[in-house]
């Protein structure tokens, strides 16, 4: 039986500053393969009272493992992103793995429950491959139906390349990332009633495979929030159309935003970005002082983090914008847009279409406050 090996690398931040670590792990040589590996480190928080862990899963060649599901004691499952990744807080100097777990694999070591300090560097997890010839065959057959989609939407086949998807999510109802892939086809072009079917599936899914707190579910739930801040399904059925739909986005925005916090604490991007969102509903449903407060709070977030994604910050600065203006402050809304417009201009430069179109904003609100 051919033998998989992942890698579990896991490093504890003990800086102060976010300052980059560079983790040069240990070559492990094996029966088949030599693993190599680098984790770059940078702090999550300022809280030393909360040790961050950030861990990566990889193959012996370094490819990245995605949906492998660690369940940390104390703490909610971890699944690992497409990029193989995960993070977790310690809020002591060891935790223990109850769990490792990846459909169609069989763990072969550590032995469970591992316990295990913050200083680890490296921990090395052996599976074997453990499917049926069928499951293979529907994994493999799902890769077809998926990669059929996107060679049909690229030749404007959008119809077909929906089929494709939507049977392949059917082919495994109980595959979180299907379901949730197809959602958002259908969300990006336009079919949100579909979409909320798959966003529905893979909620109760996630659910189900992984707690009531997991990586796959905040996104879900983010995603379900998207779905209906784009659409009125009341106006869509014929019925009267209302804001209603912008309070269901912000229901499910703060869904998100309670599974982000239970997993990673308060203080991350993940959870500044969902008050972006549920400003962004506030916003909508004309309640100017909660969207404010909203987006206040996000700063305030990012300004704690060594890292904040500029991105945010500079859509929070759009969103307070567009409040300041409803109570013509054009002062205070063109410095708002200044400030996002010097981000553009430092993620992507002047030339950006970010760049131009935070521009042409300026320019327009200019020419009202000058009226």
């Amino acid at each position: 039986m051919k033998k998989i090996f992942f890698l579990i690398a896991a490093c504890i931040i003990m800086t102060a500053h976010g300052n980059n670590i560079n983790c040069q792990l240990s070559t492990i040589n094996c029966q088949l393969s030599t693993i190599n590996c680098q984790l770059n480190i940078n702090k999550h928080t300022d809280n030393n009272t909360l040790k961050i862990m950030y861990a990566k899963v990889k193959t012996e060649n370094g490819a990245p493992i995605a949906d492998v599901a660690i369940k940390i004691s104390g703490r909610p499952t971890y699944i690992t992103n497409d990029d193989g990744f995960f993070y977790f807080a310690a809020d002591n100097n060891q935790f223990t793995i109850e769990r490792i777990e990846k459909t169609g694999y069989k763990l072969i070591s550590p032995k469970l429950p591992y316990t295990a300090t913050t200083d680890i560097n490296t921990l090395t997890i052996i599976m074997t491959l453990d499917e049926k010839p069928q499951q293979t065959s529907l994994r493999e057959y799902g890769q077809k139906l998926k990669d059929n989609a996107l060679q049909l939407e690229s030749q404007r086949m959008y119809g077909d390349a929906a089929d494709s998807l939507i049977k392949r999510a059917n082919l495994d109802t109980e595959n979180v990332r299907w379901q949730i892939e197809t959602g958002m086809y259908m969300h990006k072009y336009g079919d949100y009633r579909t979409a909320q079917t798959f966003y529905n599936r893979a909620i109760k899914k996630a659910q189900e495979l992984y707690g009531d707190n997991n990586q796959w579910l905040a996104e879900c739930y983010n995603l379900y929030g998207d779905n209906y801040f784009v659409w009125d399904p009341w106006g869509a059925s014929g019925m009267t159309s209302s804001a209603m739909h912008f309070a269901d986005a912000k229901t499910y925005y703060n869904y998100a935003r309670s599974c982000w916090i239970s997993l990673l604490g308060e203080q991350c991007n993940a959870v500044a970005n969902s008050y972006l969102y549920i400003g962004r509903c506030w916003r909508k449903l004309e309640n100017d002082t909660m969207a404010m407060q909203c987006y206040e709070k996000a700063l305030d977030i990012l300004k704690s983090l060594p890292n904040p994604d500029r991105n945010i910050e500079s859509a929070v600065y759009v969103g307070q914008t567009h409040i300041y203006f409803n109570r013509n402050d054009y002062a205070s809304a063109l410095s708002m847009l200044e400030k996002s417009l010097a981000i553009q201009k430092e993620l992507y430069g002047e030339n950006s279409e970010n760049y131009q179109a935070v521009m042409q904003q300026i320019d327009k609100l200019k020419k009202i406050a000058n009226q």
